[in-house]
């Protein structure tokens, strides 16, 4: 267990930190590094938020650790605008690839991602540069997002793929070919970074929702 380091000046500032996961070794892992960071290399407490909602969690928290499947950082997540000002989301990658920085949205804008594989010192470095810049990132309104969108072609595809149809299946029950429906697949998968069909299965999985077909 780790002793926590009170500086003698003054009393340190307190920290919320929520975990969302279900990886009970590798939360406990993520917080005791938490406390490392925080209270030993910079003065302040931190406090774990247990016992609320998801909900609550993000407007108290000033540290929110949630795990992050491939392709769900490219669907709009709302619900993270709703946070103070100096707030830090960590998402935990789960997929090949990390989500390109690049192509967040505005609600994930100053996020860091981190995988399970990375070193102790890989995630250090990660969170106390995010951290730091948490302090100076502009805040970006929900209007301001641009939201992937998909065709109403790639959004049948997708569709019955969620149903359990093979690609050639899907050609033959929409009339546009194996290929034509490969193809969409495809496109699909590059629009929201998914590398293999593992991360779309969990993609669709988590986010069903948003995929329905066009009427």
């Amino acid at each position: 267990m780790l002793i926590r380091c009170m500086k003698e000046v003054g009393v340190p500032a307190e920290i919320k930190v929520y975990l969302e996961d279900a990886n009970q070794a590798y939360s406990f892992g993520v917080w005791c590094l938490l406390e490392e960071i925080f209270t030993e290399d910079m003065g302040m407490l931190l406090k774990r938020i247990d016992g609320v909602s998801a909900t609550v969690a993000l407007r108290d928290a000033d540290i929110y650790v949630t795990p992050f499947s491939a392709g769900i950082d490219r669907i709009c997540a709302y619900m993270f605008s709703h946070h103070k000002k100096n707030f830090l989301l960590i998402g935990i990658s789960i997929g090949q690839n990390l989500p390109i920085v690049e192509n967040l949205f505005p609600c994930l804008q100053g996020s860091v991602f981190i995988r399970r594989t990375d070193s102790v010192e890989q995630v250090r470095h990660k969170v106390s540069q995010a951290w730091t810049m948490s302090n100076e990132k502009k805040e970006e309104k929900c209007r301001s997002c641009r939201r992937l969108l998909l065709t109403a072609g790639e959004k049948r595809v997708i569709y019955y793929l969620d149903k359990g149809f093979s690609v050639s299946q899907i050609g033959s029950i929409l009339g546009i070919g194996m290929k034509m429906a490969s193809q969409r697949k495809r496109e699909v998968m590059r629009k929201y970074n998914l590398h293999s069909d593992v991360e779309l299965w969990n993609f669709l999985n988590k986010w069903r929702e948003y995929l329905i077909p066009s009427e």
